[in-house]
């Protein structure tokens, strides 16, 4: 899953990088948008995969249990990942169609680049009426460090 990888002919070393967020949903539809995990600027970022875990009450719950909706996408030019295509009106995906499930998490073919200094953006809107709950999101993937 990591070594070392050639984009536009320049050769990069795949270092394992997690970012962890949590987010607190305390009200029944409860939509957050304009969402940022700013990156800390060390290297670039190919976001490979897309974890989550439902907490309620300080106990782990099975996903599915407070479903959310959720679309993410990259501060560099508005660029989002999900669409409903020509005159959609909602571009936020259930969690376990975009996450997967507790035991197959969603994997992103091909990673998702960011810049060393941009941002994932996301957004969630609450759909379980099951508040209140937390998000414990991760997005898992590599930095790209440059091989000399």
């Amino acid at each position: 899953m990591y070594g070392v990888i050639t984009i536009n002919g320049k050769q990069y070393m795949e270092r394992p990088q997690y970012f962890p967020q949590d987010v607190n949903i305390t009200v029944n539809g409860q939509t957050l948008l304009a969402q940022r995990l700013v990156l800390p600027g060390v290297a670039p970022f190919r976001l490979k995969q897309l974890n989550r875990t439902i907490i309620k009450a300080n106990a782990v719950v099975t996903n599915g249990t407070c479903p959310f909706k959720f679309k993410f996408g990259t501060s560099e030019g508005g660029v989002w990942y999900s669409q409903a295509g020509v005159g959609g009106t909602n571009d936020r995906v259930v969690d376990t169609n975009i996450f997967g499930s507790s035991q197959f998490p969603g994997v992103l073919i091909p990673p998702v680049f960011y810049d060393a200094t941009s941002s994932i953006t996301f957004e969630i809107e609450d759909i379980s009426n099951n508040q209140p709950y937390t998000i414990s999101l991760v997005f898992t993937g590599a930095y790209l460090i440059p091989v000399q």
